[in-house]
Parts: C-alpha cells; sequence; structure tokens
C-alpha cells in the first residue's frame, strides 16, 4: 500500500515570491527561517534521503534505482508546493522521528543523528576504520561550498554541528542527519536561494526563463560535484515551468536552488568508487570522487572548474595529474582555508569556547574577544602554514603572534597595531606557538581556575596521538591558593597512588606547565600568594623521557620531536580518509608517517606524499 506525500500538503501560494518578502542583503546569512506547519509535516519525505547514518544513505542509493527522483520529489514537498511532483511513498513513524521508509528496499529503524556505540580496538580508538561511502559536509565545508559556490556567506554556527569521535570530526560513519537538522538545511538553503536569486546572474535577468535554465545547468554541476544525469536535469529545469513552485520564474527557480542545497547530492561528498571492490574492500574513486576529495582536503569546498575539467578528461587517475592539481589549489585563497580547518580540527577548537567561561574569568575581556581570538589563531596558522615556514610543526613554536592591539594589550604583549590584525614579536620566555593561544587555551580549561590535567590530555591525545583513558571518577578540587602547600603539590598528592598514576604520571608535567594561563590566555606567573609556578618537568614520549623548564619550552621539544611529526601524518590520514586506521592501511601509513619525519611535516611535501599516493584515490569500504 502506498501513499502520496504530496497529496496530503497544504499548498501555499507563493510563499516565497520575492515580491511579497525581501530577501537577505549580500553579507551574511546568520538567522534560520521558521517551517510553515505544511512544510513541517513534508519533512517526513525527507527522511527518503536525507535521515540517517551515512551508510544508510549509501545503502539507499544502491539499492533503488529512483533514490534520486524520490529525493528530489521529497525536498520539492518540503518548500511546500504540493503539485509539483508526484511521489510513491509511505512513511511511517511519529513527524519527530526517523520515520522507516518501505519501498526503496530496506527500513531504517535507527533514529538519525544517534550514533551507536562501536568496538574499541587495541589502540583505545573507536572501530570507524572502513568508510560508509558519503561524507556529510561539516559545518566549515558546508559554509565554505556554499561561498565558493554562489558568493554568499553563511554563519557557520547556523549548520548543524557534527559529531565529535575521540577527537575527530571528519569520521563519516559517525555523523548522522535527524529532521531537525533537515530543517535547519532546507532553511538556510532557503535563505541562500532567495539572496542569489535577487542579485540576478549570467548576464541576464532571471525572469527569464532561459537565463534561469542556464544558470541552473551550470549551478547544478558544481554544486553536486559532477555532471546530470539527463533525468536528473529534467526534473530540476521541470521546478521552472511549475505554477505551484511559485507565481513566475523567478521564484520556481529559488525553490530549485533550495531544493538543490537540500538534497543529499549537495549535502553529501560521495565515495562510493566504481566498479568493482577487491577482496580486502578497497575500490577505486571515480574521477569525479576524486576531485572532490581533493578540494575538500586543501580547500574545504567543492571542485572548482579546472578541477572539474581534470576529472573529466580521466588525468586525476594518475598520480601526475593529482600532483598538478594540487600544485595549483595550494597557491590560491582556498587552501588557507582547508588548513585552517584541519589545524583547528587537530587543535580540538570544538571542546570548549572563550564565550562560555566563567563571568568573572570574561569581566575585563575586550568587546568581540571571542571572534578577535579566532581569527587571530586563523591568521597565525596562514602567516606559518603559507606565509613564512610552511611547516605544520613550527605552529607549535612559532615565536609570533597575530593580534589587534585591543587583544594584544589585554593579554600584555606589546606593539599591537592601532587598527586591524597584525604579526607581534612574542617574549619567548612567556608564550610561543598555539598551544599558548587563548582560542586553544579556552578550548581545553575548565570555565574558570586552572585546568592541567584536560590541557596534559590535550597535549597527549592531540599533540602526540596517544590515547588516554576517562578515569573513572574525577574529585573536586579546590584550587584556592593555601599556605604550605602549592596547587601542584595538591594535585601530585591526590595522584600520586594506582590507579590514577598511570595516566597522571603523562599528563600531570605537560598540564602543570601551563598553570600560569588563565582560561582566556592570560599569563600570570605566579598563584595567589605571590609563589612563583613550578612548571618543570618531565614527560614520557614514545621511548624517551623529555625535560622542559616551562610551556614555551615544552612546545619547543614537541615540535621536535619525531612523534609530533607522526602524530600530523596520523591525523592528516584520518582527515583525509573520514575514518580511523586499520591494520591494511599500516604499510601505507607507516610510510607516510616516515615521510613526515624524515622529510619535515611541510605542508607542501605532507600533501604530495598523500595525494600522489594510490590510496588517495581509493576507498576503503566496509559495514556503515
Amino acid at each position: 500500500m502506498t501513499a502520496c506525500l504530496l497529496d496530503k500538503m497544504h499548498k501555499i501560494p507563493d510563499s516565497v515570491d520575492l515580491g511579497s518578502k525581501p530577501p537577505l542583503n549580500n553579507t551574511t546569512v546568520r538567522t534560520g527561517r521558521e517551517l510553515s506547519q505544511a512544510e513541517a509535516h513534508s519533512r517526513q519525505g525527507v527522511t527518503l534521503c536525507l535521515a540517517g547514518t551515512p551508510g544508510r544513505v549509501v545503502g539507499r542509493i544502491l539499492r533503488s534505482r529512483t533514490w534520486r527522483a524520490t529525493c528530489c520529489q521529497a525536498l520539492a514537498a518540503l518548500s511546500a508546493f504540493s503539485a509539483l511532483l508526484a511521489c510513491e511513498a509511505r512513511i511511517t513513524g511519529p513527524s519527530s522521528g526517523a520515520g522507516a521508509v518501505v519501498g526503496d528496499g530496506g527500513s531504517d529503524p535507527t533514529p538519525p543523528a544517534v550514533v551507536a556505540a562501536r568496538p574499541v580496538g587495541a589502540d583505545g580508538l573507536p572501530d570507524y576504520r572502513t568508510s560508509p561511502g558519503a561524507r556529510l559536509l561539516t559545518r566549515r565545508e558546508y559554509a565554505h561550498s556554499i561561498e565558493s559556490l554562489l558568493g554568499v556567506k553563511v554563519d557557520p554556527n547556523l549548520v548543524p554541528l557534527e559529531q565529535q569521535v575521540a577527537g575527530h570530526g571528519q569520521i563519516a560513519a559517525a555523523q548522522g542527519v535527524g529532521l531537525d537538522h533537515v530543517d535547519a538545511y532546507y532553511a538556510l538553503g532557503l535563505q541562500v536561494a532567495e539572496t542569489v536569486v535577487a542579485r540576478d546572474g549570467m548576464g541576464c535577468s532571471f525572469d527569464d526563463r532561459a537565463c534561469a535554465a542556464k544558470y541552473v545547468e551550470a549551478l547544478l554541476v558544481r554544486a553536486f560535484r559532477e555532471p546530470l544525469s539527463a533525468d536528473a536535469r529534467a526534473r530540476y529545469l521541470a521546478i521552472l515551468d511549475a505554477p505551484a513552485a511559485g507565481s513566475a520564474t523567478r521564484a520556481r527557480l529559488v525553490t530549485l536552488i533550495a531544493a538543490a542545497l537540500s538534497s543529499p547530492d549537495f549535502l553529501y561528498r560521495k565515495e562510493i568508487g566504481s566498479g568493482s571492490p577487491t577482496a580486502d574492500g578497497v575500490a577505486k574513486l571515480s574521477d569525479y570522487e576524486i576531485a572532490t576529495r581533493l578540494s575538500y582536503l586543501v580547500g574545504e569546498t567543492g571542485p572548482d572548474q579546472p578541477l572539474l575539467d581534470a576529472a573529466a578528461s580521466g588525468a586525476l587517475q594518475s598520480p601526475a595529474g593529482r600532483l598538478a592539481q594540487l600544485d595549483r589549489l595550494l597557491v590560491g585563497s582556498d587552501a588557507r582555508l582547508g588548513m585552517r580547518g584541519f589545524v583547528f580540527d587537530w587543535l580540538g577548537l570544538s571542546e570548549g569556547k572563550i564565550e562560555n567561561k566563567d563571568p568573572e574569568v570574561l569581566k575585563a575581556t575586550p568587546p568581540n574577544y571571542a571572534v578577535d581570538a579566532l581569527e587571530s589563531l586563523g591568521l597565525l596558522v596562514d602567516n606559518v602554514l603559507f606565509d613564512k615556514e610552511r611547516d605544520f610543526l613550527r605552529l607549535l613554536d612559532a615565536d609570533r603572534f597575530v593580534a589587534n592591539q585591543s587583544m594584544a594589550t589585554f593579554l600584555g604583549i606589546d606593539g599591537g597595531a592601532s587598527s586591524g590584525f597584525g604579526p607581534l614579536a612574542l617574549n619567548t620566555a612567556e608564550r610561543r606557538g598555539v598551544l599558548m593561544h587563548p582560542a586553544v587555551l579556552a578550548a581545553h580549561t575548565k570555565e574558570s581556575g586552572a585546568s592541567p590535567f584536560p590541557i596534559g590530555k590535550f597535549i597527549y591525545e592531540r599533540v602526540l596521538c596517544e590515547v588516554i583513558g576517562k578515569p573513572a571518577q574525577v574529585p573536586s578540587v579546590d584550587a584556592t591558593p593555601m599556605q604550605g602547600v602549592t596547587l601542584r603539590q595538591k594535585l601530585e598528592g591526590m595522584t600520586a597512588g594506582s590507579p590514577c598514576s598511570t595516566c597522571h604520571s603523562r599528563i600531570g608535567p605537560p598540564g602543570f606547565a601551563f598553570l600560569p594561563y588563565d582560561p582566556v590566555g592570560r599569563y600570570k606567573p605566579d598563584d595567589g600568594l605571590g609563589r612563583p609556578y613550578d612548571t618543570a618537568g618531565v614527560v614520557p614520549v614514545g621511548g624517551d623521557n623529555v625535560a622542559f623548564q616551562n610551556a614555551p619550552d615544552l612546545a619547543s621539544k614537541l615540535a621536535g620531536h619525531p612523534n609530533t611529526a607522526r602524530c600530523v601524518a596520523r591525523r592528516m590520514f584520518r582527515w583525509t580518509f573520514g575514518r580511523f586506521e586499520g591494520e591494511p592501511d599500516k604499510p601505507f601509513l607507516d610510510g607516510f608517517q616516515t615521510s613526515a619525519v624524515t622529510g619535515g611535516a611541510g605542508v607542501t611535501a605532507v600533501l604530495q606524499a598523500l595525494v600522489g599516493s594510490e590510496t588517495f584515490a581509493q576507498v576503503r569500504a566496509g559495514a556503515p
């Protein structure tokens, strides 16, 4: 028994007619549009193509020839134009849940955005070691893709946040889309569409159907990152002729673009592969899948036209062809955004924010300090990776800071420019590199007070790629200075015995090096009783015992240690392939890490070793 979802829709005449509602200005999309009752009802249809984990979405692709058509229908329904298309599917379950779809070759009983627990491997990492075949765009990828494609800035905070898995935001199989997320994606897509259509394009007016059609054909290839089939082309262009999509061509174009930007073809990066996989599950990526992987690796956005042309020619199947495109992409502005994304993920910026600190801690911070701190860190990353050393490890021991005058004054750094951001020399006895940057400290400290153990854990897990287990119980500690005993002495006494000492002997020393820094980055060398902090220590790294005097010295020692270079390579592997490494990946990963140690962790060298490999053009499939 089937029922047509669209027959149940309430028609809202001209609901996106630009003559009755002004579009956003061409700046930044910042507010979400609330869905109407009819749109909220119809969102169940989008479950057919969006809701669930990536593996389930790919399952629908592979099981159903009509998957793309069904998605187009459901997304058109979401835009509340009931007569636009016909739909054959039966939706079960309440509108607040995932719904089970009957008729696409299977059902999806697991609610979306709820990630089932995975077995933990011997290395302590969840068993996400194969690809589900599709990768949901992260917040940054979504925002950068929209801006590159349409020239509209979207506030990333309005985009559903990706799941973090063991300190990684790019693990594809862990991501899921729920119905609330569908609402957010469609609302954003509609606002972007309204903004774009209001300003015309192609050197002609969008009131003209031929002009709109020409624009759509060019747009959809870039948006979907591969050529359209004749059926998909016809289905989308039919929206321009559908009276239910709006009173005129311009309003119908809004509907079409909103549906496209809400479709899985845009929201997911496809990595299914072409041809039959090998016995161990390895398949070759298609030409356009390689182009997409390369573009998102370097710039966190979809392929530009030269890269799509290279895919069309088959050039990307060869290492030389991929490396030629890599060299071209690295000199573009998108590369700075892409490498910022990798570094921000490496440094764990999603784990805490300056604006969430205790009001007492924030009391003296300058206006816009939280926003300025993120921009400062991004500009420092740009400066090190593209303007100066061009080496990932130099991020740790950089002798400079990038700030505006208000930030510099607040942090006690001399020489802040009167306007704008600029590089500033640091007193390297107090501060060095990204680990002592306010945005990084805020991500790994409590709302107030000292946080040596979270910072020490951050150093081990993020900088050195080691796994520190979660404690069974975290005792409350009064950080108020006491006569006769320092905070470090108190904490070392509490964690000296078994089982605490197993982990705290590692995370304690690097964490204590950061005692002089408060949660928003200010440096104070002594505690409230005027006693200098004891910041010296020895930290075990691999088979070495690394001695240091303070946080800047620790940062320099870590920057020079081979385990840090190995960690950069390991995290770049996970960032690129959207999964953790498995036993079959060991030969490639060992060689990749060795090249990062012997050849240096330069940006170009690391990316060339990765992109030029046979592994880069493959996908290792497995259970979603």
